[in-house]
């Protein structure tokens, strides 16, 4: 057998559809885009999320938006008074809580 007498399988090779080319062809008249609106307009381009005037479901639950920052680090106040209670509790020695190592 010669590299030119090489053919492909029966069905292995399907050709593409020839859309809005008469209606014998099988996507003729409207070539699959229905009968009216706007998606079957020439140029018609809707955004994403866009739901025909409604309001959209973005819009509508905005605590869904954005992300949750894994990384997020939290604070919170610690008055002194209770700090150095803390420190007498605990029986730490008061030199680690001088300014001078500060």
């Amino acid at each position: 057998m010669m590299e030119h007498q090489l053919v492909p399988n029966k069905g292995a090779r399907k050709s593409r559809k020839r859309i809005g080319r008469g209606d014998s062809a099988g996507q003729g008249s409207t070539a699959g885009r229905g009968m009216k609106g706007q998606k079957s307009r020439t140029g018609a381009k809707l955004r994403p999320g866009f739901e025909g005037g409604q309001l959209p479901l973005i819009k509508a639950l905005p605590m869904k938006r954005g992300f949750t920052n894994p990384f997020k680090i939290y604070y919170s106040l610690v008055k002194i008074a209770r700090w150095t209670n803390l420190t007498t509790a605990l029986l730490l020695p008061r030199t680690s809580c001088t300014d001078e190592e500060f």
